[in-house]
């Protein structure tokens, strides 16, 4: 891992902090942002985690309970986690800027460094960094921590099938699993399970699906009235993406959807080499190489020929 630790000792002159991960979280901000609570917890602090609405499948952790979903009040150290830019802070942008230090942990390959510290750089996970940043700080890393990261990790490498899997990751996870950590539960809740409006909502993705540009690219939406008809919560599309990807013979995967009227959220998946981190940049967002995504403003049927443009222009 590329990623210069030097400074990161300095959290600890901070006593006030604030820890968030990115609107919408995923496995990674989720587990990543509880992981690094735990450890600063174990060496005297007292951190606040903002999360606006935590997803169900992510409950299993223990330790969720820290979680505050509102916060108007000042922060000596804002410590932001899997957010590749500060936009992607969005409800607590006020206190990112307000910070006496901030401080950016991250593995996007778009991460604009964006905090006064930046621990930024290649790895499966955010979650993967904070396994490192514990023994940085000396943190013996314990069941409940364990299975943050372990969480973290194989929601981002999608179960270790993303090109994103290295052997250091493997070399990590095979230290979490000494902590006695129930890697079974996590992985079925994570992957194998789904609410009913989950699998309601899915289904109606598949429905909506298209195959375009010759079977390459598998492409579906849903709208907010959709969401709405559905009584499905924005972060109930989680895994439709990679779902989809599964079609064989795909080598792009896009998924829109409309968590609010006229605000369409892409996500991307890709096969090498079609980079479709470059793909979410030009609509203003990040990700990686194989997986991204983006925010855009407007109307569905205005949006959609746009983001078909652009993917056309990848295979030209």
């Amino acid at each position: 891992m590329n990623i210069d630790f030097t400074g990161i000792k300095e959290i600890l002159n901070y006593n006030k902090i604030l820890i968030s991960g990115h609107k919408n979280p995923d496995g990674d901000s989720v587990g990543a942002c509880l992981a690094l609570a735990l450890i600063l917890k174990k060496l005297g602090k007292t951190p606040d985690i903002y999360i606006k609405e935590i997803p169900e499948q992510y409950k299993i952790l223990s330790g969720t309970e820290m979680y505050k979903n509102v916060v108007d009040e000042h922060y000596d150290l804002f410590i932001a986690l899997d957010s590749g830019d500060e936009d992607r802070l969005e409800e607590v942008s006020k206190q990112f800027k307000s910070a006496d230090m901030t401080c950016n942990i991250d593995h996007h390959i778009s991460n604009t460094k964006y905090a006064m510290k930046n621990y930024a750089g290649e790895a499966s996970s955010t979650g993967e960094i904070i396994f490192h940043v514990a023994r940085e700080l000396g943190v013996e890393i314990d069941k409940d921590i364990a299975s943050a990261i372990f969480l973290a990790i194989i929601s981002d490498t999608g179960l270790y099938q993303y090109n994103n899997t290295k052997s250091e990751t493997y070399e990590v996870v095979a230290e979490l699993m000494k902590k006695d950590i129930d890697s079974g539960k996590i992985i079925r809740e994570l992957f194998f399970e789904r609410t009913y409006e989950q699998t309601k909502l899915l289904g109606r993705a598949l429905n909506n699906m298209e195959l375009l540009f010759d079977k390459q690219v598998v492409y579906t939406t849903i709208s907010f009235k959709e969401l709405k008809e559905l009584n499905a919560k924005t972060n109930e599309t989680s895994g439709i993406i990679n779902t989809i990807m599964q079609t064989r013979g795909a080598k792009i995967a896009v998924f829109m959807y409309e968590p609010a009227p006229n605000n369409i959220k892409v996500s991307f998946r890709s096969v090498e080499p079609y980079n479709v981190c470059e793909l979410a940049q030009k609509l203003e967002g990040g990700g990686h190489v194989l997986a991204a995504g983006a925010m855009t403003k407007g109307k569905m049927e205005e949006i959609r020929p746009m983001i078909l443009k652009l993917v056309a222009e990848m295979f030209n």
